[in-house]
């Protein structure tokens, strides 16, 4: 015989799952909001037992309800894939910080303990390819072929 704490797992378990096939979210501080990523920086949230659906963007950060919050709580779990994180060991790139308005160019190499990293040419500083000081990126070398 199953116990109520047994079922309630097992609820739970294909919940998890079912909200995985669909694509969704659910928001683990308040789970009866579930959000959908609409692309293009947009999410729709869903309080599932009004049904009641809004709409949030990645760049709104002032969250005046409990559904703004499940949209921040989703970016914030979500980070925003940048190009640069995609870069490989040898490739070089010209990257922009939050600290510089110009270009510094940067070879990507790993550390000791493999972790992708920038090396910047023109200087022995090094920074972890994911780090927040970089705003914008592009490849250099070797050029894509188009």
């Amino acid at each position: 015989m199953t116990s109520p704490n047994d079922a309630q797992a097992l609820r739970e378990f294909f919940k998890h799952e079912r909200d995985e096939e669909l694509g969704r979210w659910r928001w683990p501080e308040n789970p009866d909001y579930v959000v959908m990523d609409r692309g293009v920086g947009f999410v729709a949230i869903l309080h599932e037992p009004t049904m009641g659906t809004t709409t949030w963007e990645r760049s709104w950060r002032d969250a005046r309800s409990t559904p703004d919050e499940a949209g921040l709580a989703y970016f914030d779990a979500h980070p925003e894939r940048k190009p640069w994180h995609e870069a490989k060991p040898g490739e070089v790139w010209a990257l922009t910080t939050n600290q510089h308005a110009e270009e510094w160019a940067a070879k990507v190499s790993t550390d000791q303990e493999g972790v992708l990293i920038f090396e910047l040419i023109l200087s022995e500083m090094k920074f972890r390819i994911d780090d927040e000081l970089f705003i914008s990126g592009r490849k250099i070398w070797p050029e894509d072929a188009s």
